[in-house]
């Protein structure tokens, strides 16, 4: 009885079968990174979500509601936020960007809260009221990560018809057919 090997077609290989097989590996590598880049995106449930994470969900679920349109966190702005504070951001701007959050909780405080975690939701857009009425940077810059990653996501450009190759013009529209996204712009 002959030993049988694994993989016999390798004892025939030529150059044109190595070839073959390194260029079958070249194809299926950009399938095999998205899917393993697909997979490592969703985090086990039972990882317990940083606070920071939590504030900035409450934030900026309050800052883009839910409405009839999706809201920031249907939108992933949470996910765009800590994607961009782990990976865009130096250590240390990120440290520093999340220390600055503390903010809130003396906001919140202020507003007879704990902390913004734990307060009402009068109270935290109390808080926030009071900390864009000073002027509050840290509340701007949030605010503005905020908007900005919403108007970015997928389900903002498709509530707002975004066409990156826009059709024909036509001046004088009826409002009905011309969507939500006019009414932006004050058509």
């Amino acid at each position: 009885m002959t030993e049988r090997k694994p993989f016999p077609e390798i004892d025939r290989l030529n150059r044109r079968g190595v070839l073959r097989l390194t260029a079958g590996g070249m194809m299926i590598l950009p399938f095999a990174s998205s899917i393993a880049a697909c997979s490592g995106a969703q985090s086990p449930a039972s990882e317990p979500i940083p606070p920071h994470i939590q504030l900035v969900t409450q934030v900026s679920e309050l800052i883009i509601p839910q409405t009839d349109t999706p809201g920031a966190i249907a939108a992933g702005v949470p996910a765009y936020i800590a994607k961009v504070l782990t990976d865009w951001f130096s250590a240390e701007d990120s440290e520093a960007m999340i220390a600055s959050w503390a903010a809130f909780d003396e906001a919140a405080v202020e507003q007879g809260a704990a902390d913004f975690l734990t307060a009402s939701e009068a109270q935290k857009v109390a808080a926030m009221t009071a900390m864009e009425a000073s002027d509050s940077a840290i509340f701007e810059d949030l605010k503005q990560l905020v908007v900005f990653a919403y108007y970015t996501s997928e389900a903002a450009t498709e509530e707002l018809n975004y066409d990156p190759v826009p059709g024909e013009f036509r001046a004088c529209l009826p409002l009905d057919e011309a969507g939500p996204a006019a009414m932006l712009y004050g058509h």
